[in-house]
């Protein structure tokens, strides 16, 4: 099917959506459905819709709402919202709707949908793809597409968190690595005035003994 609508076009109620597709079905036209969050869009999930799209003639895309992903993944996610992540999967050439649900898995708008064709990333063993039961029932088939192995939101996620961590850790070895030149100097202005008799050894040797004490805690944070 041609795909020149805008993208805010694309995104349906799935009402509406469930009468589209049944015209669609009457026309001989093979939906293809597939799910998932989508919260930090990557090359795996690129992957994913391309070939979806080329498992039939129109493809649907169903998107987990701001809700369910906090039910399923915690409080902290979305990382987008869900008016965003609609906004982005509707501007891919390769997808006709988008659709928004509010319930942990997909099988309700599946139901509701019917689709020809269901889509899920090659993680999900056949006996765990959720919705199958209805789309095979149909006379429909269901897809496992290859996943790009490391690809995913949560790895995304990670790796921004240790790199974070790593520059605070970075900044932290700098203020301490100034300390320990600071704390060398001291040492050895100290160090010199007693040398030159400015001040007793009964003054220096304890501010000496305090100076290498610091040095030494410096020294263990940089390691």
């Amino acid at each position: 099917m041609k795909n020149s609508r805008q993208p805010k076009d694309k995104i349906i109620e799935p009402e509406k959506l469930a009468v589209i597709c049944k015209v669609l079905r009457e026309q001989g036209w093979t939906v293809v459905f597939t799910n998932g969050c989508f919260d930090l869009l990557h090359s795996g999930h690129v992957h994913l819709l391309q070939k979806a799209r080329e498992a039939g003639d129109v493809l649907i895309v169903g998107l987990n709402s701001d809700e369910s992903i906090r039910g399923l993944k915690g409080p902290m996610r979305p990382i987008m919202p869900q008016t965003e992540r609609c906004q982005m999967i509707a501007s891919f050439e390769c997808v006709n709707y988008v659709v928004v649900f509010d319930e942990p898995d997909p099988h309700e708008i599946i139901s509701r949908l019917r689709p020809g064709v269901l889509v899920k990333g090659g993680d999900w063993e056949i006996n765990t793809i959720i919705g199958r039961d209805i789309v095979e029932a149909d006379g429909g088939r269901v897809l496992r597409i290859d996943r790009r192995e490391g690809l995913s939101t949560t790895n995304i996620i990670e790796k921004v968190s240790s790199l974070r961590q790593g520059e605070k850790m970075y900044e932290a070895k700098k203020t301490w690595n100034s300390k320990l030149i600071i704390t060398l100097g001291a040492i050895a202005s100290v160090t010199a005035m007693a040398c030159a008799g400015v001040i007793t050894g009964g003054v220096a040797l304890p501010a000496i003994a305090g100076l290498a004490t610091a040095y030494t805690g410096y020294r263990h944070l940089t390691k």
